[in-house]
């Protein structure tokens, strides 16, 4: 099976969400104050399914390596892909192990790190006196730009922060402080300060600036990161044909435009939401339309 796979979205509802998914994405049948959809998960929590009806973890059993690529770990599907909507800032916390990612699809605005001069121990006392996020620098990015959260960094997303993360499934989140909210059931959320404040980081890191891969008279290719994760964006006037490699599947999103997809006879149409997974043993993917896309690809693993 070498045609692009797509799959149903697992709407996550949270307090702090809002309704810019449907209406960005023109999305019908979803739930209110939608935080997240899931656009690519094996996680327990939210598993895609299919457009055929099988499961993202199914399909890894059964395709292995022709889905993932050769040399890969093949025991699960690697990465999750959501899209965020804070209409309400986001819990701060800290990932102990892995970076993170997000792509932002309107202005945007995070908490990122410590201030200058402030260790860890500072945030002790400060996460149990409520004055937590006073310890943290702010940074605001625009739309079209890749913000880069190392492990170990406390982050919370800002209200109005509209965009795509991507992270390693099954990735830990250490919850430092919640803004004295409760959830759905009415009961505080549990914090984690003590496992957070051990893992965090006081190491500064630069964020990525893109670079321009390739201009041709049909599309550009701008390189995001190329760590931990390839993460290009496409701008396609007419035609994209994108390198394949037989050692990484590629997931594509279209942020905006249309056109029509073809993968090894197989073809789909492009709009604007979308996300498309193309197994590792794709021959031939051919990409028509004017649209912005946004490509993925596993680590060390060049394409394009």
């Amino acid at each position: 099976m070498t045609q692009p796979l797509r799959f149903q979205p697992v709407y996550q509802t949270h307090f702090w969400g809002g309704d810019r998914i449907a209406k960005f994405f023109q999305r019908k049948n979803v739930p209110t104050r939608v935080a997240e959809s899931w656009e690519l998960s094996a996680s327990p929590e939210g598993m895609s399914i299919s457009t055929h009806g099988k499961s993202l973890e199914s399909l890894v059993r059964e395709m292995g390596e022709s889905l993932l690529g050769r040399g890969q770990d093949l025991s699960r599907f690697p990465l999750l892909l959501k899209l965020l909507d804070a209409r309400e800032p986001l819990p701060i916390e800290v990932h102990p192990t892995q970076p993170k990612l997000f792509y932002a699809f309107g202005p945007s605005q995070t908490y990122l790190g410590l201030k200058v001069g402030l260790s860890a121990k500072h945030l002790h006392t400060s996460a149990q006196a409520g004055t937590l996020p006073d310890r943290l620098q702010t940074l605001s990015f625009p739309r079209g730009s890749l913000l880069y959260i190392p492990p170990g960094t406390a982050h919370a997303l800002l209200a109005g922060s509209f965009g795509l993360e991507l992270t390693v499934d099954s990735t830990p989140a250490y919850r430092l402080y919640d803004w004295n909210r409760t959830g759905f059931d009415g009961k505080p959320r549990p914090l984690h300060l003590e496992q957070g404040l051990l893992a965090l980081s006081e190491a500064a890191h630069a964020q990525p600036a893109p670079a321009l891969l390739e201009q041709e008279s049909t599309h550009q290719i701008f390189r995001l990161i190329d760590v931990p994760f390839c993460f290009d964006k496409v701008r396609s006037e007419s035609e994209y044909r994108p390198r394949l490699n037989p050692s990484t599947f590629l997931i594509f999103f279209c942020e905006e435009g249309t056109g029509e997809l073809f993968c090894d006879g197989h073809a789909e149409q492009v709009q604007p939401g979308m996300t498309f997974l193309i197994p590792a043993a794709a021959k031939e993917v051919q990409f028509y339309g004017r649209f912005t896309l946004l490509q993925i690809s596993l680590p060390g693993k060049e394409n394009h």
